[in-house]
């Protein structure tokens, strides 16, 4: 299957363009990725597999790259360019630490968008097809599933019941007595792979193929290893089964320094079935390249520095950044677009409080003061803020939904401490609940960096307010310590203050 324009440049929704240029402005990975900058070895190798993603087996990719190289940005984009395509559908979904089955969250996700798909399809499709095409001739193990696949397109079943026998084969009904009732055996946990296997056969019949992207796995391997192993392991089963999956493509990515051997000796079977698929990213390095993303940048933000391009190169390539996060932000920066923000290290050694913050950073730890942050986090909060306020403020700091309420800004802050994206609807869903009674107020997020909480991202929810939205990146132990530190220095308070508020963006 060919894809002319691949990896051309993508018009920018003129809907988009406003959040797109805040996020970039902050250096972050956009959610709508519009360019990729160098990586052609990159390209060139997912650009062959999805030539043949309508072909007789499973492709397969594993991105590998330090932090910042462009993981997200290139599955995003892959997103953004098959949006439109009927044929092609991209599925992209960050890992989940509790979560470890790749089979059974591929599963979960085609049961969640292809439901009615599958039904429609198979009423369709039942009276014609072999069955035997879809399920390896019922050969190995796929032999336990023959009765159910039967079923499935046994003519007598009505959409409902078809519906039925899907969540079934995917787990999310598996009681015996369904079973029972449709006079077929119980299938076990082990046979899900095959009947994944069936489902996107089902679906290739109809010419609709799926890209399933998994990113950021490697927060499965700061979670446990136990677990990573375990999704590992998963992962080759699924490989195991390729050659009997007609078409499709999963593409996974981890953030790795060792060039694929974290992979290696968690799982070295699964390695050796994945080595020749490692696509590993790296920071830009040609000048050509370097200007071309200079250019890319001015040309988004209309900055109209075309005579600086080669200026511009210089002072970043001299700076020897490591990743393209970094670059994006530093040219983007001296195309002023944005003011620089001090960096906590500049702002305390500027205030000769460096080895003061040193001092309290190590006494907190050793104390284990870092421990359920969340709860600690606020003693010193209510004092710093009561402390400038000169009045009591526990009406308006919220401790239990861990917002404080500037009345005086009319601003709700939110501070977030979790780094998983995936329970942001439950922070979101605590502010709506609190924008009930300030409806005119703006909000700011106050995000841990390793979230890296985009603008973009927040446009995907309801958030009931008519006031502005920003975003404050921070680590919650940093700000702890600091608010300590005011908290126990009464003779460096200004000061003090001077690198909370800067450290805040002037928000606390």
């Amino acid at each position: 299957m060919d894809f002319t324009n691949l990896w051309e440049k993508l018009p920018v929704p003129t809907e988009n363009l406003i959040t797109f240029k805040r996020d970039i402005s902050d250096g972050k990975v956009p959610e709508l990725p519009f360019f990729i900058v160098d990586q052609n070895d990159a390209k060139k190798q997912i650009g062959d597999k999805l030539k043949h993603i309508d072909g007789k087996r499973l492709q397969t990719n594993v991105l590998i790259a330090l932090y910042g190289n462009g993981k997200t940005n290139l599955l995003k984009y892959l997103r953004l360019f098959f949006k439109d395509n009927d044929s092609v559908d991209v599925i992209y979904t960050r890992a989940d630490k509790d979560r470890t089955d790749l089979g059974l969250i591929f599963l979960t996700h085609i049961e969640n968008n292809y439901l009615d798909f599958l039904t429609q399809t198979i009423v369709d499709i039942r009276s014609d097809i072999n069955i035997n095409d879809l399920a390896y001739n019922f050969a190995e193990n796929f032999a336990e599933i023959k009765d159910y696949v039967q079923k499935l397109f046994d003519p007598e079943m009505d959409p409902q019941q078809i519906k039925e026998l899907i969540f079934m084969g995917t787990g999310r009904i598996y009681t015996r007595n369904y079973f029972t009732k449709y006079s077929i055996p119980q299938l076990q946990a082990f046979n899900r792979r095959e009947v994944l296997v069936v489902l996107l056969n089902i679906l290739s019949t109809q010419k609709k193929y799926l890209i399933f992207c998994v990113d950021e796995i490697e927060k499965i391997v700061e979670k446990s290893k136990i677990r990573f192993s375990h999704f590992l392991t998963s992962y080759r089963e699924i490989i195991d089964l390729a050659n009997k999956i007609h078409g499709h493509y999963i593409i996974t990515s981890i953030t790795d320094t060792t060039g694929g051997q974290a992979i290696n000796l968690a799982n070295q079977a699964l390695f050796t079935r994945i080595e020749k698929d490692i696509i590993s990213l790296k920071a830009i390095e040609e000048k050509a390249d370097y200007v071309e993303l200079i250019g890319y940048l001015d040309e988004l933000f209309e900055s109209n520095q075309k005579e600086r391009y080669i200026e511009i190169y210089n002072k970043v390539n001299n700076k020897t950044l490591k990743d393209n996060r970094s670059i994006i932000k530093e040219i983007v920066q001296l195309l002023n677009i944005k003011e620089v923000q001090l960096s906590l290290d500049t702002l305390l050694g500027n205030n000769k409080l460096t080895e003061l913050y040193l001092q309290t950073e190590k006494r907190l730890a050793i104390e284990d003061s870092f421990k359920r942050l969340h709860q600690k986090f606020f003693d010193p909060l209510d004092y710093y803020l009561e402390s400038l306020k000169g009045r009591d403020i526990s009406n308006v700091l919220k401790r239990q939904e861990r917002i404080y309420i500037d009345e005086d800004l009319s601003t709700i802050n939110l501070f977030i401490f979790n780094s998983e994206v995936l329970e942001l609807e439950d922070e979101i869903e605590r502010i709506n609940t609190i924008l009930e009674d300030y409806t005119d107020y703006n909000i700011v997020f106050f995000a841990p960096i390793d979230l890296e909480l985009t603008n973009s991202y927040l446009d995907n929810f309801s958030i009931h307010t008519n006031g502005k939205i920003e975003i404050i990146d921070y680590k919650p132990q940093e700000l702890f310590v600091l608010l300590v530190m005011f908290k126990e220095h009464f003779d460096k308070q200004n000061i003090i203050n001077d690198v909370i508020s800067n450290y805040s963006n002037l928000k606390l």
